[in-house]
C-alpha cells in the first residue's frame, strides 16, 4: 500500500509519524534523495535504534527551533534520550536505508522532520518498506515551498 503526503513548508520546520515498522523480520527502508534545500531527520525510539544498521544517515544534534517543532507535535518535552537517539541524512541528495530492524510485534513508530531552506526546490521523496526483495508498502511525501 502506498500513502502520498504533502509538505508545504511555509515554515521552517514540519513533523509527522511513520508508525508500524517492524512488525515483519526482515524489513528495510529505502529513503531517496530529496531536492536541494530540504533536510530529513529521524526519532527511533530509544529500544530500537542502537539496534539498527543505519546507511547514509549520522547522529544530529538539534537545534532549538527543532526541539520547539518537536515539542508542539508531541504535546510534551522532548526527552534526553529522544536528543540523543535523532538521525538526520548525510547526504540528502543520496538518501539513506536502514536495516536489521528489530521485529516488534505492533511496530514501532519512527517520527520524521523535515527542514527546508530558502532556496528550496519543489520535488518529492519516498520511504519504501520491504522484506528480502518485496515492496511491502511506502510513502511519498510531495515537497513545495510555500510564502510564509
Amino acid at each position: 500500500m502506498k500513502h502520498f503526503h504533502e509538505r508545504s513548508a511555509g515554515n521552517a520546520r514540519e513533523c509527522s509519524l511513520k508508525s508500524r515498522i517492524g512488525e515483519v523480520s526482515h524489513d528495510v527502508l529505502r529513503l531517496s534523495g530529496l531536492q536541494g534545500g530540504w533536510s530529513l531527520g529521524l526519532l527511533f525510539p530509544e529500544q530500537v535504534a542502537d539496534r539498527l544498521q543505519l546507511e547514509g544517515l549520522e547522529r544530529f544534534a538539534l537545534t532549538r527551533p527543532d526541539i520547539e517543532t518537536l515539542e508542539q507535535f508531541l504535546q510534551r518535552r522532548v526527552t534526553d534520550s529522544e536528543l540523543r537517539h535523532f538521525y538526520a541524512l548525510a547526504r540528502p541528495h543520496e538518501g539513506a536505508v536502514i536495516r536489521n530492524i528489530p521485529t516488534i510485534e505492533e511496530g514501532f513508530p519512527v517520527l520524521f522532520l523535515t527542514r527546508v531552506q530558502r532556496p528550496a526546490r519543489q520535488g518529492s521523496f519516498t520511504i519504501v518498506q520491504m522484506v528480502e526483495s518485496r515492496v511491502m508498502g511506502g510513502n511519498t511525501f510531495f515537497l513545495r515551498r510555500t510564502r510564509s
